[in-house]
């Protein structure tokens, strides 16, 4: 009997993991879960079934479940999949907020379910190399490091009105964010985990939305290692950056332009890597084979639900510090 899987939510990134579902597990079941039966696209098509409400999800009896519908959405629906003994890959945010995510994990772990945060960057070839140097300390002595993202949110998805998209309004789960969030994960993946933080976050009103589409933070880390994250939806050149500076040298990453660079202390680049003509379906083929894998091997996630709880947890301290207008500790 062939293993069927269940995808929720048919956005941009719930059709790549359907065309990756059906790509990867050619004669799986694969069941969508949607607001109308009616198919949206031809690639739709390469679904077996499409039910609109959870308990004819359930009755298919996937052996997983992807869950990509808006962010506030998220734990209700994964709640009643993990009391199915389904297992889950919840693309990121977890969730909008803090509340009740905690008792998700507990209860996967309890039940003894997958449960995997889709933070898609990890898997990216130039961010895995990044980490190698890092941990080899090509740098030496870490000191600081400066990110950069940018993209022109109306250029996102050109498809559609900006202004209704999910990144665009906060009853959704927008903002940058959360939106964003992936720059956290892989600065934790990185760097460990964030002590204490300072933000500035605002909405420059540029773009007719009602959620932050500005926002600067101050992350600091253990031994007074700290990294400057500056996050935008106006910048109209796609800009996405991570320069980590040591006493021995810097690593400058350029995600837009795939590169990879080491600069030693006399200003002389070494490149690293530069992926010409990358196709960012790879990392998201990664992450669904690794999800896959962990629940055929029953293994531990590489992104766990706790990955996904600390980066909400980086969201939520940033808005509380850029509200107060002062600096916040985290939690362990």
């Amino acid at each position: 009997m062939a293993e069927c899987y269940l995808i929720i939510g048919l956005g941009s990134i719930g059709r790549r993991h359907l065309r990756n579902v059906r790509a990867l597990r050619p004669e799986a079941k694969i069941v969508l879960l949607r607001r109308e039966e009616s198919l949206a696209a031809d690639e739709d098509k390469l679904a077996d079934h499409i039910v609109t409400n959870i308990k004819s999800a359930i009755a298919h009896r996937p052996i997983a479940a992807i869950i990509c519908n808006p962010a506030p959405f998220h734990l209700s629906v994964a709640m009643d999949l993990a009391e199915a003994g389904i297992h889950l890959l919840i693309e990121k945010p977890i969730s909008h907020n803090l509340a009740n995510v905690d008792g998700l994990i507990h209860y996967c772990k309890k039940k003894k379910l997958k449960l995997q945060t889709a933070y898609v960057l990890r898997y990216h070839p130039l961010i895995k190399m990044l980490k190698k140097k890092f941990d080899e300390k090509l740098i030496g002595q870490p000191i600081s490091a400066v990110v950069e993202c940018g993209q022109y949110l109306p250029q996102w998805r050109p498809e559609q009105d900006y202004r209704q998209s999910v990144s665009a309004k906060a009853g959704l789960g927008g903002g940058v964010l959360l939106e964003l969030s992936h720059e956290f994960d892989y600065l934790r993946y990185l760097f460990g985990e964030v002590q204490s933080l300072s933000a500035h976050c605002f909405n420059s009103h540029s773009l007719e939305i009602d959620v932050e589409d500005v926002a600067d933070l101050t992350l600091r880390f253990a031994n007074t290692f700290t990294a400057n994250v500056h996050l935008d939806f106006l910048q109209t050149k796609l800009h996405r950056s991570c320069k980590i500076m040591g006493d021995k040298g810097m690593l400058y990453l350029d995600l837009a332009e795939q590169t990879l660079d080491f600069y030693d202390k006399e200003g002389q680049k070494t490149p690293l890597s530069h992926l010409k003509d990358y196709d960012r379906n790879t990392m998201f083929i990664a992450e669904l084979e690794d999800f896959l894998n962990t629940v055929a091997q029953n293994c531990d996630p590489t992104i766990t639900g706790y990955d996904g709880l600390q980066a909400v947890r980086i969201v939520e301290a940033a808005k509380q510090s850029s509200k107060n207008k002062k600096e916040v500790t985290l939690d362990g």
